[in-house]
């Protein structure tokens, strides 16, 4: 077991079963190629979860505007991150960096069989209190629709959760 430190979380992972996307180094120099923080995968549930962290994001204030505008954005920026990573993966698992190298997978990454793979999305974010959860959720699930509709899946695989629930779930120490 390995930990990766992300927005002052300690998130714990199999170094076996983890794709530490955020620090490849091609991505980094694609322009416009933002990626979660990681993606692991379980040796015999197949589930693949994608991960982003965060040490804030937008906070309700009684309706103020400036919540209304930065909700918005905030989540939109999670989705394309959950949704390049996402691609990212799918083409390094089907060889489309095969040549290149570019983003490898180790071997138990290329054992998973997609079409039985259950994807999860999980947003992360520290010191967040629990009723702020509800509308980062709701409006984030409805920012994926789309790709999850295409992909067939479940708008309950995303999920936004606060330390708390995170360490209560396993995923940060």
């Amino acid at each position: 077991m390995m930990q990766i430190e992300e927005s002052n979380m300690q998130f714990i992972v199999d170094e076996q079963r983890v794709l530490q996307i955020e620090k490849n180094s091609y991505l980094q120099k694609a322009q416009g190629v933002m990626a979660c923080e990681f993606i692991s995968w379980g040796d015999d549930d197949n589930v693949v979860c994608l991960v982003e962290a965060k040490t804030s994001s937008p906070k309700p204030n009684n309706g103020n505007a400036d919540y209304k505008k930065r909700l918005p954005y905030f989540t939109e920026c999670v989705r394309d991150k959950f949704v390049n990573s996402f691609q990212t993966f799918v083409a390094a698992k089907v060889g489309r960096f095969a040549e290149t190298k570019q983003v490898e997978l180790n071997v138990t990454a290329q054992r998973l069989d997609l079409s039985t793979t259950n994807f999860k999305f999980y947003l992360v974010i520290k010191n967040h209190k629990l009723d702020w959860l509800s509308p980062v959720s709701d409006l984030l699930q409805q920012k994926m629709h789309p790709f999850l509709t295409c992909w067939n899946i479940r708008s309950t695989a995303v999920k936004v959760l606060n330390e708390d629930l995170a360490r209560s779930s396993g995923l940060v120490k």
